[in-house]
């Protein structure tokens, strides 16, 4: 049963970065750009956890699942450039200033090389079976703070989007997100926070869509 929700996953993501390729190609920019490689990375993450158990333990898999670790550390924290560009798009004159968009780079290659560094490096990956598939994660008890503060940098833009352009879905996003994070690994895999990220992911992808409409 779990088999199918990650190729439901994979399908979905696969529509998003089709969404994000056409945005770019009608309304090109940063943000349709990293929304693409992100949907892309969770393609191929949900992708594997589907198919784990028709490639079987081993180092194949466990290889795999490296490029899925960094996928992951490095596509999150590009959100925080995608959101600095909606902002942008939303009219908003701070996110035109150079300090905005510094900080935006400064904190999303902070983030980047704190997950590389704490996470990447060094991986213990050890075979885990849940609902019948069969994925490779990290042993360690390394809390995902990058993708905790991405996600809470990306509220707060929502908040703002939410009470001064009377668009709540970013911020609808983000809550989604945390809340299916914070759901126990024990009691349904990751099931509940791959779920988190694809509302995520579509809420972005939707105010990308509506302040270049608008």
């Amino acid at each position: 049963m779990a088999t199918v929700v990650f190729v439901g996953y994979s399908v979905l993501h696969s529509l998003l970065l089709v969404g994000a390729l056409l945005l770019s190609w009608r309304s090109p920019g940063w943000d349709t750009a990293i929304l693409a490689f992100v949907a892309l990375g969770l393609v191929y993450d949900n992708a594997i956890v589907a198919a784990g158990r028709w490639i079987g333990e081993g180092d194949r898999l466990a290889g795999l699942a490296k490029w899925r670790y960094l996928l992951h550390i490095l596509g999150s924290p590009l959100l925080i450039i995608a959101g600095w560009q909606v902002a942008l798009r939303a009219g908003f004159a701070w996110a035109e200033t150079s300090t905005a968009m510094w900080l935006a780079i400064a904190l999303t290659a902070s983030l980047i090389g704190i997950d590389l560094w704490t996470r990447y490096r060094g991986l213990d990956l050890a075979p885990v079976n849940f609902g019948g598939t069969l994925r490779y994660k990290d042993v360690r008890f390394n809390p995902e703070i990058p993708v905790i503060l991405t996600t809470l940098i990306l509220l707060g833009l929502g908040i703002l989007f939410d009470r001064q352009r009377q668009w709540p879905w970013l911020e609808a996003g983000a809550i989604a997100m945390l809340v299916t994070g914070a759901i126990p690994i024990r009691l349904v895999g990751v099931l509940a926070s791959n779920g988190g990220e694809v509302l995520f992911c579509a809420s972005l992808l939707l105010s990308v869509w509506h302040f270049s409409h608008g």
